[in-house]
């Protein structure tokens, strides 16, 4: 039946600290937070009782009624949906808060000792259930965010299991401090795309960003994970860069970092906007001029120097919804159940 919904409703899970939701997005006019299954601390899972718990969402979708935690969100399109057919494959693990740095924009920020502290539960045996079950089917996505991925316990055992099950895409967003042995295993196999949290070009704004000294450690794992791509393959390492206000948001920092993404080699960036300032300028409907110029630079210059362009949330959804920008070409975040990501497949999005 076509209707208007997206991935995540229909065949997404989101596992959050305490609870499982639809998905992450939070920068949308709605601000999302569907949860479906409160009260949640890693236990097995009943599939049938899942599935059952997400039906009621499709079918508001299918009578046209989105729920008001979607309204706007850029993930909502209008298809023939499969929504009879029970099948994950778009996954998000977000189910931890510890971390090896203090980035100052994370929503942990107020208060570090107590997240850092917090406990969490292991999702391996979860997933591994649903794989021998035949529920999860290929050419959708996996993402970890969390919290920083490569300290889990079971990460590791999480990527090889991606691996051996020929998964099509898995996002991992890292500090990039701890090298992992498994994301590279992952780049070669043209499986896992890594985004390196480095939101600066000097070792001094890194440090006032993520409030430890690993600037320099950060961009040798960094080229690390650029020596295990195929060269003639789509990039699957990027680093990332998270505007914010009187920190960041001028023109010598990004020149400045889009010159290291060329030094280590790195052939994709990320850009986004700090969430609470976003929202802030989206309710006064006055997204600031230098941040529009900020904007306008990056794309320029990272057309000069052969750089794909990769937009995440708040800058996707600004960009979406402005007509300051209307030759902004960039590679969306999400991309279509095509397999894995390699210069054949990379053609195919519209």
């Amino acid at each position: 039946m076509i209707f208007n919904s997206c991935n995540w409703i229909n065949h997404g899970l989101n596992f959050e600290p305490h609870h499982i939701e639809m998905c992450c997005l939070r920068c949308h006019i709605g601000g999302g937070n569907l949860i479906i299954k409160p009260g949640f601390n890693g236990e097995l899972l009943n599939w049938d009782e899942v599935f059952e718990l997400k039906k009621p969402f499709i079918e508001q979708n299918k009578n046209g009624h989105i729920h008001n935690k979607c309204e706007g969100c850029f993930n909502l399109y209008e298809k023939d949906w499969e929504e009879d057919k029970k099948y994950f494959n778009y996954l998000h693990f977000n189910h931890w808060t510890h971390c090896n740095c203090k980035c100052i924009y994370c929503f942990t920020d107020y208060n570090k000792d107590f997240y850092n502290t917090q406990r969490y539960y292991n999702v391996f045996p979860i997933v591994k259930d649903m794989f021998e079950k035949n529920l999860f089917k290929p050419g959708g996505e996996i993402t970890f965010a969390g919290g920083e991925p490569t300290i889990l316990d079971e990460f590791e055992d999480l990527l090889n299991l991606f691996i051996e099950n020929d998964v099509s895409r898995v996002t991992i967003h890292t500090s990039g401090i701890k090298y992992s042995p498994a994301i590279s295993r992952g780049i070669k196999a043209g499986i896992v795309d890594v985004v390196v949290s480095l939101d600066s070009g000097t070792t001094e704004t890194f440090k006032k960003i993520k409030n430890v000294s690993a600037y320099e450690k950060v961009i040798e794992n960094t080229k690390m994970y650029v020596d295990a791509e195929i060269k003639d393959n789509f990039p699957l390492v990027s680093t990332k860069y998270i505007m914010m206000p009187d920190i960041n948001d001028n023109i010598d920092e990004v020149e400045k970092w889009l010159s290291i993404n060329k030094e280590c080699n790195v052939r994709s960036i990320v850009i986004d906007i700090e969430h609470q300032w976003f929202k802030l300028q989206r309710e006064k409907c006055a997204f600031p001029k230098h941040g529009r110029d900020i904007f306008d630079y990056i794309y320029k210059r990272a057309k000069e120097l052969d750089l794909n362009i990769i937009l995440y949330n708040s800058a996707r959804y600004y960009i979406n919804n402005k007509q300051d920008f209307p030759n902004f070409d960039f590679i969306p975040y999400i991309y279509p159940s095509l397999g894995k990501i390699n210069n054949e497949t990379i053609q195919k999005i519209p």
